[in-house]
């Protein structure tokens, strides 16, 4: 017997599905609800994973970091992306290619950003570059402290951020009444996406 056809998606109805699913976490005050888990590969070869903070960009995905850091390096190598939201039991697994923002975007968007991340900008750009070791956190707090004026600030050309562009998408929701998990993966192809049932 043959299967029946898979049913096809947009990107723009998978995006859709992602922010519909992340706006019902927001709803029940899920705290990882604005929160993506990257990982990369270093020049080891080995994995890393950090938490940032997933934002919209239009009918996008995007984040925000600082080329100082490692990850911008490794980044170049691929990404991988992770959510999950405790309060909906629903959990998102996407590879991703990215583009680089463009200027005007930063630097509109920097002029958001609170006190403390601007400052760190600057020290990223003049003092101690993300990630390298200080002597203790007084120290870091001494730095912060000798900027003044921050509205005179203005985004560093080491600001920059990525719009991602999904390539594989897959989509875990442990809520199901009958406690099988509905795992879902989807595939691109050219224009549109397959969806393919998983076993959990």
């Amino acid at each position: 017997m043959m299967s029946p056809p898979s049913e096809t998606f947009s990107t723009s109805d998978l995006i859709k599905l992602f922010r519909s699913d992340q706006q019902q976490a927001m709803a029940e005050k899920d705290a990882y609800a604005n929160l993506c888990v990257v990982s990369t590969v270093d020049s080891n070869n080995q994995p890393r994973s950090r938490t940032l903070v997933l934002r919209s960009m239009g009918e996008d995905l995007a984040i925000f970091i600082n080329k100082s850091s490692p990850k911008w390096s490794e980044m170049k190598g691929g990404i991988a992306l992770q959510t999950y939201w405790a309060s909906t039991q629903v959990q998102y697994r996407m590879s991703v290619s990215s583009i680089e923002i463009d200027k005007k975007t930063i630097s509109e968007s920097w002029q958001l950003r609170p006190d403390i991340p601007k400052k760190m900008d600057w020290i990223y750009k003049n003092t101690h570059q993300q990630s390298s070791e200080v002597q203790d956190l007084d120290q870091l707090r001494a730095e912060i402290d000798k900027i003044k004026n921050v509205d005179d600030l203005t985004a560093t050309d080491q600001a920059t951020g990525l719009i991602l562009k999904p390539e594989v998408i897959e989509r875990l929701n442990l809520s199901t009444e009958d406690g099988i998990h509905d795992r879902r993966l989807y595939l691109k192809e050219e224009q549109h996406w397959i969806e393919k049932q998983l076993v959990p």
